[in-house]
């Protein structure tokens, strides 16, 4: 503390947790697939994504969500009707 001015300041200029939001996290990767029966093998390349989302409660709790939804629509999700979340 004896660093900043005051614990406002300690508080702004230091690295923490929000409580306020939901952090996400997105991890692509892309997965190559054989196509076809036996006679007419292709093999297709598809992009693949999911998402992490973290909740930081001030209790110390933490809520965490692996879902493949986009954040727009997850994050309606998580709103709306899953108060586990929130």
């Amino acid at each position: 503390l004896r660093r900043f001015k005051s614990w406002k300041e300690m508080f702004f200029r230091r690295p923490h947790v929000r409580f306020d939001g939901v952090y996400v996290l997105e991890k692509t990767y892309w997965k190559t697939c054989t196509v076809g029966d036996h006679m007419s093998l292709e093999r297709e390349t598809v992009k693949c994504s999911y998402y992490r989302y973290l909740r930081f409660f001030p209790n110390g709790q933490v809520a965490y969500a692996l879902l493949n939804q986009e954040p727009k629509r997850a994050l309606d999700w998580i709103h709306k009707g899953h108060r586990s979340m929130c």
